[in-house]
């Protein structure tokens, strides 16, 4: 599936089965050749990424390129971002997390906080540590009468103080949580595990810049929209109860069938345990609102749509910030190994994945921005027309922090701060790719199974089998890397690279773990593909000697 200059992902190369796959984002896939749509989605993606790459090396020196333009200077040098890692050469980041973080976080004295409950409170905001699946597991050994979506929003709004600073009543809150939890039903994948994994991705992303960027109302929303948005998810895809003339499609017009059913449930319980019945008129309407948006953006055949607005928003956005940035700096990279700011060092490693290419990783709590191209490393100044266009393109002063918004505009302040919310859901709904492997592999076998049971029921109703849900054709654990890696290089990668506008920290350590991901899934495929290929020597050979 990838094809194309310096390995850009091109969808006119996917096989037909993958086409299948990937139709369920975005309908045109499956008419052969209506590809357009779904190929500009992952370009836009690619381009904002560019962006907050440019960020970064305006973040760092400086070096000399003149008169070539910054389309031209990314295209040529093939440059994409590599990520900080541990001085240790860990496979995590430091996140620089204080070591009595509960401490700071308020946690003595919490009172019925202990066990489970604690160890989730204590990684809530932590990627690559909290693993719902675990919890849910933990929880269960413990006799828990609370589930893991409830106590995953426990700790959550405990985090952030949420209720407090909206005057929710807590009992409340926690009558919703208990009866949210009772309404999902248990498919596979689409579970209150899966809702708290969201819950707890949208709490990472808060945590790593985005809560400060929004109104306490607007975090709330966002926090409940992640624990509703699969509520009473059937576990049959949205074209499946439509194909079926299900109930559910008939109700809602066939028109994002499961994502209305989430929404109808999710306002039933909030209105019946009176959540925001302490909210002013205004406030009430404003936070219905956003979640009727937030949860019926959830709907998967929007992707392409959504990616596209949000990258086209802020684009304008970033536009509009840099007509007022008139700051002066310098850019610089280099190649080999050199120093970095504050003494950090710049290392050479092997490419993962063959052919000898080695990639430059920045070290240290201010190593230099560090890219891997095949032409060596390029500078260019504020004053040059290259650095000029990266200066414009950034909006942000050198000294600013590489976890800052690269836009430069809080997000509450956008033009239409509802759509990034959207686009920050959608992006925690697709996640679980993103997390370190083996829990990756885990969600991953999750929906495969989900597909397949769907396709069971496909055939028994005499329905034609769609590939990535027929059992019969499966190979294992071979398939679902397979479908993991066009999920990864067509929706969640780009997915991830636009929201390095908003969030760049958080999604450089996201996007450091689907890199990691895809090799080892990759690695799955091909150990598939030799078995295959033997196995079909030895029938060769078998059929030469009758």
């Amino acid at each position: 599936g990838k094809a194309g200059r310096g390995g850009e992902v091109t969808v006119s190369a996917l096989s037909d089965q993958a086409r299948e796959y990937l139709s369920q984002y975005d309908r045109g896939l499956a008419t052969p050749g209506s590809v357009d749509s779904f190929q500009k989605c992952i370009q836009l993606a690619k381009a904002a990424y560019d962006s907050t790459l440019v960020h970064d090396m305006a973040a760092h020196e400086s070096l000399d390129v003149d008169q070539v333009g910054l389309h031209e200077l990314l295209t040529q040098s093939g440059l994409e971002r590599q990520l900080p890692r541990r001085s240790n050469s860990s496979s995590s980041f430091n996140k620089g997390h204080s070591a009595n973080h509960l401490a700071v976080w308020g946690v003595t004295g919490m009172g019925s906080l202990a066990g489970v409950p604690l160890k989730m409170f204590s990684v809530v905001d932590d990627w690559e540590e909290f693993d719902a699946c675990a919890f849910q597991q933990q929880l269960a050994e413990a006799q828990s009468t609370a589930g893991v979506l409830a106590e995953t929003l426990h700790v959550i709004v405990r985090r952030f103080d949420m209720l407090e600073d909206l005057g929710v009543p807590k009992e409340n809150f926690a009558k919703f949580c208990d009866s949210l939890e009772k309404e999902y039903s248990k498919p596979d994948y689409h579970t209150s595990v899966h809702a708290a994994d969201v819950a707890q991705a949208v709490a990472f992303l808060l945590a790593e810049g985005l809560y400060d960027q929004l109104t306490p109302l607007q975090a709330f929303a966002i926090i409940v929209a992640a624990a509703v948005h699969d509520v009473g998810h059937p576990g049959f895809n949205n074209a499946f109860l439509i194909a079926t003339e299900s109930n559910e499609a008939l109700r809602w017009n066939d028109i994002s069938v499961n994502e209305n059913g989430h929404l109808y449930t999710a306002l039933r319980l909030l209105r019946q345990h009176k959540v925001v019945a302490t909210f002013t008129p205004e406030n009430k309407k404003t936070f219905f609102a956003l979640l009727r948006r937030l949860v019926l953006s959830t709907d998967m055949e929007k992707h392409t749509e959504l990616v596209t607005d949000f990258v086209a928003m802020a684009t304008d956005t970033m536009a509009a910030a840099a007509d007022d940035d008139e700051s002066e700096g310098e850019v610089e990279c280099a190649t080999g190994i050199g120093m970095g700011r504050g003494g950090s060092s710049l290392r050479k490693e092997g490419g993962g994945g063959g052919g000898g290419e080695g990639k430059a990783v920045r070290t240290g709590s201010e190593g230099m921005m560090t890219t891997r191209t095949g032409s060596g490393m390029m500078t260019a100044r504020t004053g040059s027309a290259v650095g000029k266009a990266l200066s414009n393109r950034s909006g942000i002063s050198s000294n600013e922090s590489q976890s800052d918004n690269v836009v430069g505009v809080p997000v509450r302040d956008w033009r239409d701060p509802a759509l990034v919310l959207c686009y920050v859901l959608h992006c925690a709904d697709i996640s679980n790719p993103a997390r370190p492997f083996e829990v990756a592999k885990a969600w991953g076998e999750r929906i495969t199974e989900e597909f397949y049971k769907q396709g069971d029921k496909e055939r028994e109703l005499g329905m034609r089998v769609l590939t990535f849900c027929d059992r019969a054709q499966s190979k294992g654990l071979a398939t679902m890397a397979q479908n993991q890696v066009n999920f990864i290089d067509f929706v969640c990668k780009p997915s991830l690279e636009g929201l390095t506008t908003v969030l760049p920290s958080a999604a450089d350590l996201m996007l450091f773990h689907i890199g990691v991901n895809r090799e080892k899934y990759q690695v799955i495929i091909n150990e598939q593909a030799a078995k295959d290929k033997a196995a079909a020597a030895r029938g060769a050979g078998g059929g030469g000697r009758k």
